[in-house]
C-alpha cells in the first residue's frame, strides 16, 4: 500500500475536530530548520505547503542561499525540493515567494553530518516572540527578538551542546551583555529537575555541554536582561536535543532604547491573555481537574526546597454566560531574592504536577499555569477509510498528547500507538520514519520519549475483509476524546456499533461517508465495530496464493525426487535439468516476493510478478511432464 498525500483527510476536516496539539506543532515548525541525522550529509529538503500541512505546493521555485550564493530548485508533486552537495558549516537560508510575498526560513548552518529539513508556507508564517516561529523580513533574517528562544543547528559543534547568545535585538551590538548569568533548567522524564549556570563571555555567549540526546529531557534556557527601569524576562521554548547535531539559539531583549513594555516570555510561552501581576506577586492558575482544596507550593528550582505555600481558590464570580474561571493561588514573593529560579507544584491522587520554571523579577510579578490532568497521555485520531480493490485502506492523523512540560517515557522500548487488529502494511511519512517504526500485529512504535504537549503524525494501513465484512477492533490504553472516524459508504454497507453509539451519513464533494464524530473512550477500553457489505474481491485472488503456495511445495518435492532418482542418460540431460532447476528457483523467488506484496495490493510490481509466474508455470509443467516421460 502506498502512503499518499492525505488530501481526503484535509477535505473532511470540517466533519471532525482535529487535535489542537497537531496544529500547534505544524504552525511552530514553519521556517524552523530540523536536523535529521539519517539524511545524506550536505542535503537540505524543503517542503512547501499552501497554508496547511495537507496541501502541498507543487511547481514552486525554492531559493536556497549558501554563503549568500543563491541556488534554485522546483518543488515536486509532494511539495518537496531537495538541495544536495552543500558544504558543511555554510550559512544557509531558504526562501519562497507566495501569495503573501516572500517567506523565508530562519538562517541556519549546514551540519557536518546528516541533513536539514524544513517547512515553508506560501500563505505566510506565524509571528510571535518568546520562542514562537519567527516572522521573516523580506531579503534578510528576522530580527533577534523574533528569533528569541528558537533553536537552529550549530554546525561543527558537539552533538550534545547548546550555544546561547544574549543580545538587545541587535546582532551587531558592540557591547553585548558580558559576565551575565544564563540558566539552563532540565526537566527529565523521570521527573527530576536540575539547573546549570554559565556566565557570558566578551561576545555575550555561553555554551552548555553534556546534554541528554535521548529525547528524555526538555531544557529551558532563561535569563533576565535589564532595560530601562526594569527587566526583560527571557525564556526559551522546550529544547530537546536531537542527537544528530549541536544546537544554538539567541535570547534577545528589546533594544536598549526601546520604549516597548517589558518583555515577559513566561506569559507568551503559556499563551496567556492575562497581564503580568504587580511586583512581589506570583499568581498560579490551576487548570484541568480541580477541586475545592488544592494546595500549591512554590519551590526553588535548584534545590527543590519549598519556598511558599498557598491554597487555590476560585476567583470572584464571573458574569452570567462567561466560562468558568480556573482556581488561582496567589503568593506574596516580595521577600524572595530577585532572579531566583522557581516553579509551582501541586499533588493529587499520588500524581505530581509542575509549572514551567521561571525567574522572579524585582519590579514585576509572575503568572504561571499548573496543568492537573490525571490522564497525562491521551490518544486522538482522525481516520478516513476507503475501498481500494479488495482492501479497506485507512489514512489517519494520529496524536499523542502529553499534558506536561516533562517528556514522557513509556518504557525502554518506546511508546506504542496501537492499530486495529488484523492491520497490514502500516506506514508513516518519510519525515517521521526515523522516530516511528511499524510493528507488525501491534501498531506504530514511537522510539523516542513523548515531548512536552505531545506529537502528531500521519500514518496509513490496510485491512482485508473476510466474507464481505471486517471487525474494526482498536485498543485504547490511554483512552481518547474528540476523535473522528469516517469511511466511504458503498451501497449495501452496514455498521454494527456498540450500544449507545450512533453514526451518521454525510455527503461531501469526495462522496458519501459514514461518520463517527466526537469519539470518546475511557482508558484501557476498546473501540469495536463490525462493518458488513464490503467488497471482498474475486475468489481467485483469495485462493490463488494458497493454491500457488501448495504447487510450489509440490514442485520442490518433485525437484528433490528428480534430483535423487537414478536415471539413465543423466549426462545428456544435464542442460535441460539445469534449466529446470533455474526455472524452479525463479518460481520460488517470485512466490516469496508475491507473499511480501500481499501487504501492498496496489503495488505495480505485484502485477509484474503474477504475469511472470503465469509465463513460467506452463513451461515448468511441460518440462516436468517431459522428465516423467523419459524417466
Amino acid at each position: 500500500m502506498k502512503l499518499r498525500a492525505l488530501a481526503l483527510v484535509a477535505a473532511l476536516t470540517a466533519l471532525t475536530s482535529l487535535a489542537a496539539p497537531a496544529h500547534a506543532q505544524i504552525a511552530a515548525a514553519l521556517g524552523r530548520p530540523l536536523p535529521v541525522g539519517s539524511d545524506p550529509a550536505g542535503t537540505v529538503t524543503v517542503r512547501v505547503v499552501n497554508g496547511d500541512a495537507s496541501k502541498p505546493a507543487s511547481g514552486v521555485d525554492v531559493t536556497l542561499s549558501i554563503n549568500d550564493e543563491p541556488r534554485v530548485a522546483r518543488t515536486d508533486a509532494s511539495g518537496r525540493a531537495t538541495f544536495s552537495g552543500l558544504p558543511a558549516g555554510a550559512a544557509a537560508q531558504v526562501k519562497v515567494v507566495g501569495e503573501s510575498g516572500e517567506q523565508a526560513s530562519q538562517p541556519f548552518a549546514i551540519p557536518d553530518s546528516g541533513g536539514v529539513r524544513l517547512i515553508l508556507s506560501t500563505t505566510g508564517a506565524l509571528g510571535g516572540g518568546g520562542g514562537g516561529a519567527a516572522t521573516p523580513t523580506a531579503g534578510g533574517a528576522p530580527p533577534p527578538r523574533q528569533r528569541s528562544g528558537s533553536i537552529i543547528a550549530n554546525a561543527g559543534a558537539p552533538k550534545d551542546s547548546l550555544a546561547i547568545r544574549l543580545t538587545y535585538d541587535d546582532e551587531a551590538d558592540p557591547t553585548p551583555p558580558k559576565d551575565h548569568p544564563v540558566y539552563l533548567v532540565a526537566y527529565s522524564a523521570d521527573e527530576t529537575i536540575s539547573v546549570a549556570t554559565q556566565r557570558t563571555n566578551e561576545q555575550g555567549r555561553v555554551t552548555f555541554g553534556g546534554l541528554d540526546v535521548s529525547g528524555g529531557t526538555a531544557y529551558f534556557a532563561m535569563t533576565l536582561l535589564p532595560r530601562g527601569d526594569g527587566y526583560d524576562r527571557l525564556l526559551s521554548r522546550p529544547v530537546i536535543p536531537p542527537g544528530s547535531v549541536g544546537l544554538r539559539m539567541i535570547l534577545s531583549a528589546e533594544k536598549r532604547d526601546s520604549g516597548a513594555p517589558a518583555v515577559d516570555d513566561l506569559i507568551e510561552l503559556q499563551r496567556l491573555q492575562a497581564a503580568t501581576p504587580p511586583g512581589g506577586s506570583v499568581v498560579v492558575e490551576v487548570q484541568g481537574e480541580t477541586n475545592a482544596a488544592t494546595t500549591v507550593l512554590l519551590r526553588d528550582a535548584t534545590s527543590g526546597a519549598e519556598l511558599l505555600r498557598a491554597e487555590a481558590a476560585a476567583p470572584a464570580e464571573a458574569a452570567a454566560g462567561a466560562p468558568e474561571a480556573s482556581p488561582l493561588a496567589t503568593f506574596d514573593a516580595s521577600k524572595l531574592p530577585a532572579g531566583q529560579l522557581v516553579y509551582a507544584e501541586t499533588e493529587r491522587g499520588g500524581q505530581r504536577f509542575r509549572s514551567l520554571p521561571f525567574q522572579l523579577t524585582p519590579e514585576r510579578g509572575a503568572r504561571a499555569v499548573l496543568l492537573t490532568f490525571s490522564r497525562r497521555v491521551l490518544m486522538q485520531f482522525n481516520m478516513t477509510g476507503d475501498i481500494e480493490e479488495d482492501y479497506l485502506v485507512f489514512r489517519a492523523q494520529l496524536s499523542l498528547s502529553n499534558y506536561s512540560w516533562f517528556p514522557y517515557r513509556a518504557g525502554p522500548d518506546g511508546l506504542l500507538f496501537p492499530l486495529p487488529q488484523g492491520f497490514t502494511g502500516a506506514q508513516v511519512t518519510e519525515e517521521e520514519s526515523a522516530e516511528i517504526s511499524p510493528v507488525p500485529g501491534k501498531g506504530l512504535l514511537l522510539l523516542r520519549p513523548l515531548p512536552p504537549f505531545g506529537k502528531s503524525f500521519l500514518a496509513g494501513w490496510s485491512m482485508r475483509p473476510g466474507s464481505n465484512e471486517v471487525t474494526f477492533d482498536l485498543a485504547l490504553p490511554f483512552g481518547t476524546v474528540q476523535s473522528g472516524f469516517q469511511l466511504r459508504q458503498l451501497p449495501g454497507m452496514s455498521f454494527e456499533l456498540p450500544a449507545g453509539v450512533t453514526g451518521k451519513t454525510v455527503t461531501a464533494a469526495q462522496g458519501t461517508y459514514f461518520v463517527l464524530p466526537e469519539i470518546s473512550v475511557r482508558p484501557n477500553e476498546r473501540m469495536v465495530m463490525t462493518i458488513r457489505g464490503l467488497p471482498s474481491g474475486p475468489l481467485w485472488k483469495l485462493w490463488a496464493p494458497r493454491i500457488i503456495g501448495g504447487l510450489v511445495c509440490a514442485v520442490l518435492l518433485l525437484g528433490l525426487l528428480v534430483a535423487f532418482w537414478p536415471r539413465e542418460g543423466a549426462d545428456a540431460a544435464a542442460p535441460a535439468a539445469k534449466a529446470n532447476e533455474e526455472r524452479r528457483a525463479k518460481i520460488e523467488t517470485l512466490m516469496a516476493e508475491l507473499v511480501e506484496l500481499e501487504a501492498r495490493p496496489n503495488d505495480a510490481r505485484r502485477a509484474e510478478v503474477m504475469a511472470e509466474l503465469e509465463r513460467l508455470w506452463p513451461e515448468q509443467a511441460a518440462a516436468d511432464a517431459g522428465e516423467r516421460a523419459t524417466s
